[in-house]
């Protein structure tokens, strides 16, 4: 299973909890924000822990980020 198989498959966290992870354009900032306000939040969790393809700096997307993939997903 690929990361984005085991992300498809996780919440967020917690929608009670301020996270204040609002950037659009910094997926790595808004993680980390996550993971500070909720420990074991899962998909932030999963990105954290995450080893896949060798790389352990994964995160989720900020909104703009996402944005982007989804513009440009045949290039990948």
């Amino acid at each position: 299973t690929t990361i984005f198989n085991a992300l498809s498959q996780q919440q967020y966290g917690d929608n009670s909890t301020n996270h204040n992870s609002s950037s659009s354009n910094n997926g790595q900032s808004n993680t980390s924000l996550i993971l500070a306000a909720e420990t074991g939040a899962p998909a932030a969790s999963l990105c954290d822990a995450s080893t896949a393809h060798g790389n352990t700096d994964w995160f989720l997307p900020a909104s703009g980020q996402a944005s982007y993939i989804k513009q440009k997903r045949a290039a990948f």
